[in-house]
């Protein structure tokens, strides 16, 4: 099947070639959605509310006189962030899109506004490789949206929007667009959701369960080697998306196992890429 809303089919599209998941992508353009790949189908929560982190006690959302584990994880790591950094944001929420950003388990979950780079997402994965990829669109009702100074922050939902103080003025899930205080957020066109339950993931569509409003597509584990290729031929890639010594190192050695392992398949004709 292809991204179809509003109604469920017998079998999720799976994607075997590069022109196959445009084909698939073609209809949600102009959709404002968000796409998150990954390397197998795990459910949609973000690090701080799995097993493996152990954050979250109980499928509560936090009070005032209740502090979530994870929240107290964060401040702890903001008090201690200063050092390393000369500024922190001034803003809770951009603040714990930088502690996301570099590693720290929060409630925020990443996804990409390119629909292009949750499919390298998908397939990137050594550990992987053998394992089907999935891509997930999903299309938030809420918004946390940023004004002009730090204390400006609104929760959009429709055409209703209010001002908002702390996390715990948010009950839904919602999307959170930071500025691009970091080269990757900016190459990734990055986008996050916030989860004010962590442990409480966004519903599989496949269980038919509402809260994806279109539904995800397999990326064939066979076919990940060749997407992988054809992404780099247009730009997308560990050493575009990770723009830092990093990624350019990644990409040098991906190139050489590849290069070691077959031809090159793809061919640069006119100005035109033929697959």
């Amino acid at each position: 099947m292809k991204w179809i809303k509003g109604a469920v089919e017998d079998e999720i599209s799976v994607v075997k070639s590069l022109p196959d998941f445009l084909t698939n992508v073609a209809p949600l353009r102009g959709s404002r959605c968000l796409f998150r790949g990954q390397a197998k189908p795990w459910p949609l929560l973000p690090k701080a509310g799995r097993k493996e982190y152990n954050l979250m006690r109980a499928a509560q959302p936090q009070t005032s006189n209740n502090q979530s584990p994870d929240l107290e994880l964060f401040y702890e790591w903001r008090s201690e962030a200063i050092a390393y950094l000369p500024k922190l944001p001034d803003n809770d929420f951009e603040c714990l899109a930088l502690a996301q950003h570099y590693g720290l388990a929060t409630r925020l979950l990443d996804w990409s506004a390119n629909p292009l780079v949750a499919l390298y997402f998908a397939c990137e994965s050594e550990v992987y490789k053998k394992a089907d990829g999935i891509v997930y669109p999903f299309l938030p009702s809420y918004h946390i949206l940023l004004g002009n100074t730090p204390q400006n922050v609104y929760l959009k939902n429709g055409d209703r929007s209010i001002n908002i103080s702390s996390f715990s003025d948010v009950h839904e899930i919602a999307r959170f667009t930071p500025r691009p205080f970091d080269r990757r957020i900016l190459m990734q066109s990055s986008s996050f959701t916030y989860h004010p339950v962590p442990n409480k993931s966004i519903p599989d569509a496949r269980n038919m369960l509402k809260g994806l409003e279109y539904y995800p597509c397999i990326v064939s584990a066979s076919s990940k080697d060749k997407i992988l290729e054809h992404l780099s031929e247009i730009g997308i890639s560990r050493k575009t998306l990770f723009p830092d010594l990093e990624g350019l190192s990644y990409f040098l050695n991906w190139q050489t196992r590849t290069s070691m392992k077959t031809p090159r398949r793809v061919i640069e004709r006119k100005g035109v890429l033929r697959f």
